[in-house]
């Protein structure tokens, strides 16, 4: 894989993102776009292509670090769908030539044939979600595989050679106790995986499970159970010599997500498919219309579907600080005083002394850090430290 420290931050390398909108069931806590019409796949796939063909004449100075199908659940479409896919992106962008090259995958229904045609189409890393290995657990979550499907799947990718395993697991959600939980990563790291995501269930209006919790058929837990499954799974990972280096990402050494360390640090990055997000890197950050019909209809009339934002110093300067300081390497004085002007290393210096922070955040050789176990806590240390 390319040298990491050579690419993260340069503004001549990007990433790639295809949101793949599709589920054939929507999970009872998701809030990301995604609809279950499987029959509008042929026509979001030529969509997506004739985006790739406008997008391209604007990022020729770019060369491309990661491709990453998210979704929805990007296995959803077939092999020749993806391959269409792909084949566009290696027309018209410049794609380094051991780029990390990711898909999201449900467990059901993935069979070897399907993971060895990913392999053949360059498919280097693949991302499980797996959430839980309990099946009562998966049925509240409204998940359609079980537990034996993750341990398969797992199984199955690994004998057909694809070595960059990463899995996802959430916490924090309705049932689950210390104990499951301590199962539940032990079970994890257990499997020959390289890369764990665990997330904490966000709560998000309009879901099944919203619409539960609000009417008591479902509790989540409290604030000190949230907190102590967060201090749970960063001692287990460390035990099993994964390195936390972001608030939710966990990696075996050089396994960690190139394709996410690029938005992290600030690299260009470009969005394909509804919804989906870019950004050029400097000033300009666009989103994709959040409709899969309205997203085919603009680009059947050459037209991309896409709003834009233009960011002022301060947006740039708050990017700079929720990002960085979701990582293991925080913020770095010296790079923030020669990106944004040594009057903003003061402000924020100032706005740390103000607060009653010190026993969370590090400060050591100007570099800021949120301790390990108080990661959980950063939208709040970050929220107090933005610049208005």
């Amino acid at each position: 894989m390319t040298t990491i420290n050579k690419i993260l931050g340069k503004k001549d390398i990007a990433g790639l993102y295809i949101h793949v909108p599709f589920c054939k069931s929507r999970c009872n806590y998701c809030d990301f776009y995604s609809q279950t019409n499987l029959n509008l796949i042929e026509g979001f796939v030529n969509a997506a292509r004739k985006e790739i063909k406008l997008l391209s004449n604007n990022w020729q100075k770019q060369r491309f670090a990661s491709i990453y199908f998210g979704g929805g659940n990007p296995a959803c479409l077939s092999i020749e769908s993806i391959s269409m896919i792909i084949s566009e992106l290696k027309k018209n962008f410049n794609i380094i030539n051991d780029a990390e090259i990711t898909i999201e995958i449900n467990p059901e229904g993935i069979n070897s044939d399907y993971i060895v045609n990913l392999k053949h189409l360059g498919f280097n890393r693949i991302s499980i979600g797996v959430q839980s290995f309990s099946d009562r657990l998966l049925k509240n979550l409204g998940r359609r595989h079980s537990a034996s499907d993750a341990e398969n799947v797992i199984e199955t990718i690994n004998k057909c050679g694809i070595s960059n395993i990463s899995l996802d697991l959430m916490f924090g959600i309705p049932d689950l106790s210390i104990k499951l939980w301590e199962e539940t990563l032990k079970k994890a790291f257990h499997t020959n995986i390289s890369h764990l995501s665990a997330y904490l269930l966000s709560l998000e209006e309009g879901t099944v499970l919203y619409r539960k919790v609000i009417s008591n058929i479902m509790s989540l837990p409290d604030d000190e159970i949230v907190c102590e499954q967060y201090k749970i799974l960063c001692e287990i990972s460390n035990k099993y010599g994964f390195e936390h280096y972001e608030i939710s990402n966990f990696g075996k050494p050089n396994y960690k997500s190139i394709h996410n360390r690029l938005y992290w640090y600030g690299n260009p990055y470009i969005g394909i498919g509804p919804s989906a997000h870019s950004y050029d890197g400097n000033n300009v950050r666009s989103w994709n219309v959040r409709d899969i019909k309205k997203y085919i209809l603009k680009l059947e009339g050459n037209d991309l579907p896409t709003e834009k934002e233009f960011l002022s110093k301060n947006d740039k300067i708050n990017d700079y600080i929720i990002t960085r300081l979701r990582t293991e390497d925080g913020i770095d004085l010296n790079l923030l005083e020669k990106y944004f002007g040594a009057d903003i290393s003061r402000k924020l210096k100032t706005k740390l002394n103000n607060q009653a922070h010190s026993n969370i955040i590090c400060i050591n050789k100007n570099r800021i850090q949120i301790n390990e176990p108080d990661l959980i806590f950063s939208d709040k240390i970050i929220r107090d430290l933005m610049f208005i």
